[in-house]
């Protein structure tokens, strides 16, 4: 514990100007307000209190921009009413899309590639797209027998235990952009989205070279793993971002079930160090197929510190990674 408390200034480092003043997730509508802008569901999202209410206005804002029919996503990224901030703060769907196959490396590398200033206070809810980014990257690149980049090639996640994640889907998007060579087909599975919620989403980009399927379904996934696989295939990976393993034993079975082949590659996030090695030694204890586990800081953790943690350990959302490849 006192080497994890040691190595807090390394977890909350930051290049971005305002997380000194806004260094708690609680207060994030207010960031959003002194950047000129103004709070839409991505950014209540974000706010623990929103969030964990879950109230059926904040879905019901949160879903409106759903389409009904396949649907060019640029409008919707672009949309004020998606983001409530000044249209040099946002990343922009109509650059050209990013071709270069090298990772990136950190929030600042992503900020210059989008041609934002890094005043901009996207980062604080772009954690969880950009570290599945990384876990596709990281994939692909462990797994590239069973894992392809190559243009026009389809990836399906498996998104699990989402709640704040769904509630912010259009997110999502962006990845088209870092990755605009594949089809992606996310699917969205928690026990805590509204039980009359079964959504399919199409998107394309203008120029049709690229698209994005977002798939939710209520439930826990080992109940729904064999009808999801049986409706759109297997996965190629599958991630769970704050996922908490070893807080909740409800993770138990769909653990057993995702470890117990070589495939599909398994990221999971937890809130602090301690968390993110407890998870792990679940995962060498549950796993039976002789997979590699590790635990690494988070390249796209959260700037923003989590204060909801119960613990005087560094926390903040995605800090850690539990990859299982």
């Amino acid at each position: 514990m006192a080497a994890q408390m040691s190595r807090s200034e390394q977890v909350f480092s930051t290049p971005f100007p305002w997380t000194p003043a806004y260094a708690d997730a609680e207060a994030v509508e207010k960031l959003v307000e002194d950047h000129g802008g103004r709070t839409t569901p991505i950014w209540q999202a974000e706010c623990p209190q929103c969030a964990e209410e879950g109230s059926d206005d904040l879905w019901r804002a949160a879903l409106e921009p759903w389409p009904n029919q396949e649907d060019s996503c640029t409008a919707l990224w672009q949309a004020t009413e998606l983001w409530g901030l000044p249209e040099e703060m946002v990343p922009s769907l109509s650059q050209p899309a990013h071709a270069d196959a090298a990772k990136l490396t950190g929030w600042e590398d992503y900020y210059r590639l989008r041609k934002l200033s890094l005043r901009s206070p996207v980062g604080a809810v772009m954690s969880t797209v950009l570290t599945l980014y990384d876990a596709i990257m990281s994939s692909a690149g462990a797994q590239a027998q069973r894992f392809s980049l190559s243009e026009g090639s389809t990836v399906q996640v498996h998104m699990l235990g989402v709640h704040k994640e769904a509630l912010q889907w259009p997110l999502l998007m962006e990845l088209c952009w870092l990755l605009p060579a594949l089809n992606l087909h996310i699917v969205m599975v928690s026990p805590s989205l509204p039980a009359a919620l079964r959504r399919h989403g199409h998107w394309v980009s203008p120029s049709g070279c690229w698209s994005l399927h977002i798939t939710l379904c209520q439930g826990l996934y080992h109940d729904v793993a064999a009808r999801l696989c049986r409706d759109f295939g297997q996965p190629q990976l599958v991630f769970c971002p704050n996922a908490g393993l070893a807080a909740y034993s409800s993770w138990i079975p769909t653990v057993k079930l995702l470890l117990e082949s070589k495939e599909p590659a398994c990221f999971f996030t937890d809130y602090c160090e301690e968390a993110a090695e407890r998870a792990a030694d679940m995962c060498r204890a549950l796993c039976s197929s002789g997979r590699k586990v590790e635990v690494a800081l988070n390249l796209w953790r959260s700037p923003l510190r989590d204060m909801r943690a119960g613990t005087a350990l560094p926390s903040c959302s995605n800090a850690f990674v539990i990859s299982v490849l």
